[in-house]
């Protein structure tokens, strides 16, 4: 778990932009909040299939709708926002290596039309890079790019963008510094690419806190002043501060301003979420690109979330219905869930013979008899097998699944 924990926090970084593009005619703050929740949502939506998500609706009038394809990965989510002449709608259509990781992500609506591609190790646990390209006179053109580093012994990790220049040659941009404890972030650098100087200028940094259980509880940035001769001071800038019930679900979370004049912090707005404790919701560890930094844990089904400020209240509900991948095959229902799956997998259907796991190149793994018990994969490895279950009779069906 800790291999990938730099994937999550570097997602942060890379995918901000796409929060702005939704942040246009609503509320930013709101909105980035949202999107994150948005894609983790999306992201354990396709590692544990009871349920499904399949829509958010917002306050003002805003909905955001996800699409699954016949494994129930998501395909796409739409966010249709009122404007003045009609809906605005921003589609997010994304594609899927082996392993489950995001390989492609297109941004399409009203704003601005992106492209990005995401690179990973051969064994898909690090992503490597990322490739932005941009609409210009109807091609996709390459815009930027973001390239990631995690030291061997992962206490330390950097993301860096780059963007191409008017004479078409790489410049560097922005740079994110990470250093690590127990697997967690405790220390961020921002800096920008300094060209009179060639060379990095940290401006910002944000420092994170934990509670006994891992959680966590805050964190506050901080912005650089001062000069080379006097020296420099970290001033404190902004807060996050978070809370969380018994079961390890964050229920609220505050951000706050630094008044430096008056040397307190003020509360600039209050997010309280709200769940269903009788429904857990598995809590895996980010995979690839495509969950972003969640600040906060998530135990059990989110239900509702409400975000306060002094001018007003946004809300947002989250709906969900039953989803399992069911196959017709061989004229038999064959349900088998989850998929992707983690330790377990469920296989349901009538009069089962036996079930058999192989390799996609053929090699047999696993075999049992009893196909109404569940099947532990635990010890295989992150990919993709066949399943093949036999049935009385003699007849048998073959489907894929995706282990994480």
């Amino acid at each position: 778990m800790n291999k990938v924990y730099i994937v999550v926090v570097l997602a942060c970084f890379t995918l901000s932009l796409s929060a702005q593009n939704l942040s246009k005619g609503i509320f930013s703050s709101q909105i980035k909040t949202l999107t994150a929740i948005e894609e983790t949502l999306v992201a354990r939506q396709n590692r544990s299939f009871s349920e499904k998500l399949d829509s958010i609706t917002l306050s003002y009038g805003s909905k955001i709708i996800f699409y699954y394809n016949e494994t129930l990965e998501v395909t796409r989510t739409s966010t249709v926002m009122p404007g003045v002449s009609g809906p605005l709608v921003l589609n997010r259509d994304y594609t899927f290596d082996q392993f489950g990781n995001v390989t492609c992500l297109i941004e399409s609506g009203d704003s601005e039309n992106r492209k990005s591609l995401y690179y990973y190790s051969d064994d898909g646990i690090y992503i490597v890079s990322k490739m932005v390209y941009k609409i210009k006179d109807g091609d996709w053109v390459l815009d930027e790019k973001v390239e990631y580093f995690q030291s061997e012994d992962e206490s330390y990790g950097y993301a860096v963008k780059s963007e191409i220049d008017e004479n078409g040659d790489w410049r560097n941009d922005e740079k994110v510094e990470y250093y690590f404890e127990d697997s967690k972030v405790m220390t961020e650098y921002k800096s920008n690419w300094d060209d009179g100087y060639n060379e990095w200028k940290t401006a910002l940094k944000c420092e994170h806190t934990y509670d006994v259980d891992g959680n966590h509880i805050s964190s506050t940035d901080f912005y650089k002043i001062g000069n080379e001769v006097d020296g420099y001071d970290w001033i404190p800038d902004e807060q996050k501060v978070y809370e969380y019930d018994d079961n390890g679900n964050c229920v609220m979370a505050r951000e706050l301003e630094y008044d430096s004049d008056l040397g307190i912090w003020e509360l600039t707005s209050t997010t309280t979420l709200f769940y269903n404790l009788s429904q857990e919701w598995e809590n895996i560890a980010g995979f690839g690109i495509y969950e972003m930094d969640q600040p906060f844990n998530m135990q059990n089904k989110l239900l509702n979330m409400s975000i306060s400020t002094e001018d007003m209240t946004f809300e947002a509900t989250f709906h969900y219905s039953a989803a399992t991948s069911v196959r017709e095959l061989q004229g038999r229902n064959l349900v088998v869930w989850p998929n992707p799956c983690g330790q377990t997998l469920h296989i349901q259907s009538e009069e089962i013979e036996s079930v058999r796991i192989y390799s996609v190149d053929g090699r047999l793994l696993k075999t049992l008899d009893d196909g109404d018990k569940p099947v532990n994969v635990g010890d295989l490895a992150r990919g993709c097998y066949m399943l093949k279950v036999s049935f009385e009779g003699g007849e048998a069906a073959v489907c894929k699944f995706l282990k994480r």
